[in-house]
C-alpha cells in the first residue's frame, strides 16, 4: 500500500506484483518457465500463489510498503551462463516491481529447476469441446 497524502490509500495486492515479476521474467533470454510450481517448502503463511498460469511458481512475501522476497521458479536453455542470467533476472524483476508499483524490492531469490536441452515444446491449450447437436427423440416423438 502507498499513501498519498489527503487523497487517500492505493492498495496494491500480491496478484498485481505477481503479474509483474511473470511479463518482467519473460524479457531475459535463456529463461524458461518451469513447469514446477513453486514448492512453498517454507513455513512462511504470507506466501501465497497465483491463480492462473502466468503466476504458477512465484511466491511473494510483502507488506504495506515493502516487497520483502520474491521467490521464482525457472528453467533455463542449456548453454545460458546461469549466474548471468539469474542476475539479470533478478535485476529486471527488482526494476519492474519497484519502478511500477512504487514498492520497495529487498530480495528476488531465483530457483532454477532444470535446464532444458533442445527445442522448448510449448503448451497448448485442450480443444474446447463442443456440444452434441441436439437428437430427435424418435421414441417420444419429439
Amino acid at each position: 500500500m502507498t499513501t498519498y497524502d489527503d487523497l487517500g490509500d492505493v492498495h496494491i495486492y500480491e496478484v498485481v506484483v505477481k503479474k509483474i515479476v511473470s511479463v518482467a521474467s519473460h524479457e531475459v533470454e535463456g529463461i524458461i518457465w518451469s513447469d514446477s510450481a513453486f514448492s512453498g517448502s517454507s513455513s512462511k503463511s504470507t506466501w501465497k500463489f497465483g491463480r492462473g498460469e502466468a503466476e504458477k511458481g512465484i511466491a511473494i512475501e510483502m507488506d504495506e510498503n515493502t516487497v520483502k522476497r520474491i521467490d521464482i521458479d525457472i528453467s533455463i536453455r542449456y548453454g545460458v551462463e546461469i549466474p548471468k542470467a539469474a542476475r539479470q533476472l533478478q535485476l529486471a524483476i527488482k526494476n519492474a516491481v519497484e519502478s511500477l508499483t512504487g514498492l520497495t524490492v529487498q530480495q528476488v531469490i531465483v530457483h532454477v529447476r532444470e535446464v532444458i536441452v533442445g527445442e522448448v515444446i510449448k503448451r497448448v491449450e485442450p480443444p474446447v469441446a463442443t456440444p452434441e447437436p441436439e437428437v430427435e427423440d424418435i421414441a417420444s416423438g419429439e
